[in-house]
């Protein structure tokens, strides 16, 4: 069975698709906000992780240089 529907229920219509909302969820910003915070997380982490390689690697350049001046 058809009901004719109320136009007042069809105010937010246009073009077949509801209006959208224009607040923003807040639970989508929380979740934005927690996706930025892991992703400059990993970010520091990759950083220290270079520091800590190039650290490495001039120490043992340094060794390297010193065995072989003794020689």
């Amino acid at each position: 069975m058809l009901a004719t529907i109320d136009p007042t229920a069809l105010d937010a219509v246009t073009g077949g698709r509801t209006t959208p909302n224009p607040q923003t969820d807040p639970a989508l910003l929380q979740g934005i906000a927690g996706l930025s915070q892991a992703i400059q997380s990993v970010g520091q982490g990759l950083i220290q992780e270079k520091q800590q390689e190039s650290q490495q690697s001039m120490q043992f350049l340094g060794q390297m240089m010193q065995g072989g001046a003794a020689r």
